[in-house]
Order: structure tokens, then sequence, then C-alpha cells
């Protein structure tokens, strides 16, 4: 759920949990595999939110790093 803080991993990390907690469904721990389905869920939400949020700032000038 961490890696919501920077886009460009957590991205990644939340597309590999989501594909993974969907093989593991037809295992025998079924809850585990649901729960994990709903953090890479939630977690790719805040990512997307988090860059679309860090482009929109970048594009209008108001980005702390591009004002030093």
């Amino acid at each position: 759920m961490i890696g919501w803080c920077i886009p460009l991993c957590g991205f990644p990390i939340n597309l590999v949990g989501l594909i993974l907690g969907i093989i593991d469904l037809k295992g025998p721990k079924r809850t585990l595999a649901i729960w994990g389905i709903v953090l890479c869920s939630i977690g790719m939400l805040l990512t997307i939110i988090n860059g679309i949020i860090g482009a929109m700032m970048a594009a209008s000038g108001n980005h702390p790093l591009m004002n030093p």
C-alpha cells in the first residue's frame, strides 16, 4: 500500500499483486486472495489518482519540484 506514493513504482507493484491474487483465487487460501485483490485495487486507484494530480500540478506550474 505504500507503493502508491510513487506512481512509477506503485502501478507495477499493484498490477503484479492483482494478477497474483486473481491467480490464487482457486487455491486453498481464497480469503487471503480476496483481501489481496481488494487492497491492490485500492492501491491501484490511489496510484492513478496520485499520478493524475501530479500531472495536473506539473502542467499548471504548481509542482514543488518545478519551482525552486
